[in-house]
């Protein structure tokens, strides 16, 4: 498990990203920073124990990487491709997604609440037991996935799509969804309450 620790920046409260001594905010060389971190995950099988929070991700490539225990809370991802990576015990509360590719990702026991996404595409994935209570989601895509057992408590969905997806367990309580495709998911096996604004 690791252990951040504080910024070394005098008055600065966030915590030192791994391989650094100053959070994110305060790296002198950003680019090479990404890049550094870019070529480690290139060549690493596992990556695990990593603090990458508040990072701001463009344009980089995660495909086909395995994390363990890493938190990228309040990082941002944009124009990325996630596509086949594998978590386990991950932290991305807070995070913002925009246009990445997602696609056939593999989670467990990983928390993304609070998180924004947009012009993302998660389908063909394995989401089991995964926390993505108090998202915000437009124009993303979840067809033909395994949602078992995750929950989307207090959810804000909009032109959202799940099409074909196992939702055995999955908890939808308190969200609000406009726009939100079920079409031949087993939606009757998902929980749903209040607020009572029409499921599919």
């Amino acid at each position: 498990m690791f252990k951040p620790e504080k910024c070394s920046v005098p008055e600065c409260n966030k915590t030192a990203i791994s391989f650094r001594d100053t959070c994110f905010e305060h790296v002198d060389d950003k680019n090479r920073y990404l890049d550094e971190l870019a070529a480690y995950m290139s060549n690493t099988s596992l990556i695990k124990d990593l603090n990458l929070t508040g990072i701001d991700f463009k344009n980089m490539d995660f495909s086909n990487n395995n994390f363990y225990v890493c938190d990228f809370r309040g990082s941002s991802f944009e124009d990325s491709d996630l596509s086949r990576i594998s978590m386990r015990l991950c932290f991305l509360a807070f995070t913002r997604f925009s246009n990445c590719k997602l696609h056939e990702i593999d989670l467990k026991y990983t928390t993304w609440s609070g998180a924004l996404m947009s012009d993302s595409q998660f389908s063909g994935s394995d989401l089991l037991h995964t926390n993505f209570n108090g998202i915000k989601t437009r124009e993303c895509n979840f067809n033909d996935s395994d949602l078992y057992f995750s929950s989307f408590i207090n959810a804000k969905m909009t032109d959202t799509t799940f099409r074909d997806c196992n939702l055995r367990k999955v908890n939808f309580c308190d969200s609000k969804r406009v726009n939100v495709d079920f079409k031949y998911s087993n939606y009757e096996e998902a929980l749903f309450r209040t607020p009572k604004e029409s499921q599919f």
